[in-house]
């Protein structure tokens, strides 16, 4: 399913207290560029479903963004100003995390691993909701803490059939989940900004492994998918 508004019209140029919002601002699935001299064009896909709109922007605040040309009209919902941390620039649009483009059009990426403190709490919580969708064969409050790259690809259906070895055998996660994991092979972030996790958990005689990737979505690394395997030691 696509949408697509296309519109040539003239544009007022951005006030200087506005300027704050030009500039090209993107997620792993959105990006939107906004310009000085007043206009927009936004592009998401999410799933199947596509949206691009080219507007002059006939007002913004740090509530909203109103696009349009005689009756054609766009409204983004802003979560406030652009906002600066880490050396990042953000823009929350729709709910969605945007960050501002470098020069060249790509995202900033963080390039440090988190402490093994912070990877032990960030794969243990999510192991510990996943091994919940497990026991209820309810994917959703799992699905609301991933990614927006692994929501638009997977749905509760899907995670249903893609583990029902699972939940069908009543496995409980949590029986594996005791202590610290241990790392397998010392984490990375990629070249395309993925962080990459592997470890298990020392149970005896089998043991939880697991392969996690996270994509960072300003201010936090969110779930990109798991891969797990129990086996014996």
């Amino acid at each position: 399913m696509a949408v697509l508004a296309l519109l040539v019209a003239c544009a007022e140029p951005l006030s200087e207290h506005d300027l704050q919002f030009v500039g090209l601002w993107k997620s792993h699935q959105t990006s939107l560029l906004i310009t000085a001299s007043g206009r927009l064009d936004y592009n998401s896909q999410k799933g199947a479903v596509e949206t691009s709109i080219s507007m002059p922007i006939k007002s913004i605040s740090g509530s909203e963004i109103v696009a349009g040309v005689l009756f054609f009209k766009s409204t983004f919902t802003l979560a406030g100003l652009p906002t600066e941390e880490n050396g990042m620039s953000s823009l929350v649009v729709d709910g969605e995390t945007l960050l501002r483009a470098d020069e060249l059009g790509r995202m900033p990426q963080v390039t440090k691993v988190p402490t093994l403190a912070a990877l032990r709490t960030l794969v243990d919580r999510d192991l510990r909701l996943f091994a919940a969708a497990i026991m209820s064969n309810d994917f959703n409050l799992y699905l609301a803490s991933t990614s927006m790259m692994f929501q638009s690809q997977f749905t509760n259906e899907n995670l249903q059939d893609n583990y029902k070895v699972f939940t069908e055998n009543n496995v409980n996660l949590n029986d594996w989940l005791v202590g610290d994991f241990e790392l397998v092979k010392e984490p990375i972030i990629d070249a395309d900004g993925v962080l990459r996790v592997s470890g298990k958990y020392p149970t005896s005689p089998e043991s939880l492994k697991f392969s996690a990737s996270y994509l960072y979505s300003h201010p936090t690394w969110k779930s990109f998918g798991l891969t797990l395997s129990i086996d014996d030691n």
